[in-house]
């Protein structure tokens, strides 16, 4: 892997404007230091008795060094040589910096979820105060997407009888940030209900709307959500059957006058599927 996905776009991009420095003031070294904190329980898969750098520093510093706007191992190992001064302020015992085959060795072995979940918990908790340091502006509400995905090509058969296994990913996404705050291996389509719902239960989710297929429109996941103080739009199909009935009987005919007479809690539109136009008719209540 030659380059290293951004944890967070906004943010690199703030830095890159800002001519980011590791060693201004501007840095909040309070949430740092939190950092560390969040990845100290990362399991380290290596041999104890070979380790010459802990794990922890490797991660806090190819995060750092990413931040900052580095995009390949090189760049993160001469980071850690270049400021050097100014990570000795975090990391207890930190004296040579690692080799760029060291930061690609140590991340190509630790589990990308756990990592993923730490870096996640981390800026979700440290969100505001990092855009308010880098005089970020963000008003309203976040949108959060979730939705399952499976590889094209998967769950095939094709000149013999064994099949390409199905691969499934599940996505959380937070499309007001523009970054990925989840993507986890799941082992078939039903996996991806109560996994969204364990990780969403740990987000805080104030402020925020989260939007899900039909797949996911549960009571359960509702619950979840609401718990955590965010809004949710969800999908409603046929196979829902007494959920779908419900809200027909509902929304009777009156009641549905009653909402397109105020003409701003509903919204129509026309898509094209299948080379053929299909109008579609999205009603919103607010109560």
């Amino acid at each position: 892997m030659s380059k290293i996905e951004k944890p967070i776009i906004m943010i690199r991009d703030a830095l890159t404007e800002l001519k980011f420095n590791p060693e201004t003031k501007r840095v909040p070294k309070r949430a740092l230091l939190r950092f560390i904190h969040f990845i100290e329980n990362i399991e380290d898969p290596r041999l104890e008795r070979i380790v010459s750098y802990p794990l922890t520093h490797v991660l806090f510093i190819a995060f750092l060094a990413v931040l900052t706007g580095c995009t390949t191992w090189t760049d993160i190992s001469l980071f850690a040589d270049l400021k050097k001064r100014y990570i000795k302020k975090f990391l207890h015992g930190y004296k040579v910096p690692p080799s760029h085959d060291t930061f690609r060795r140590v991340l190509g072995l630790i589990d990308p979820v756990r990592f993923s979940e730490a870096v996640t918990a981390f800026l979700i908790e440290n969100l505001g105060s990092i855009k308010e340091t880098l005089n970020i502006q963000g008003k309203g509400y976040r949108l959060i997407s979730v939705d399952g995905k499976e590889a094209r090509g998967t769950g095939r058969k094709y000149s013999s009888e064994c099949g390409i296994p199905n691969l499934q990913t599940l996505n959380i996404y937070d499309v007001s940030n523009a970054v990925s705050l989840l993507s986890v291996p799941i082992n078939e389509k039903t996996n991806e209900i109560p996994i969204a719902q364990k990780y969403l239960a740990e987000m805080q989710l104030k402020n925020c709307i989260v939007t899900f297929d039909a797949l996911n429109t549960q009571k359960e996941t509702v619950k979840v959500i609401v718990k955590s103080g965010g809004e949710y739009v969800g999908g409603l199909k046929g196979n829902h059957e007494l959920f779908h009935d419900k809200v027909k009987l509902y929304f009777d005919k009156e009641t549905l006058a009653s909402i397109r007479k105020e003409k701003k809690n509903y919204y129509t539109y026309t898509e094209k599927a299948y080379n053929r136009l299909e109008p579609a008719l999205n009603i919103q209540y607010i109560q």
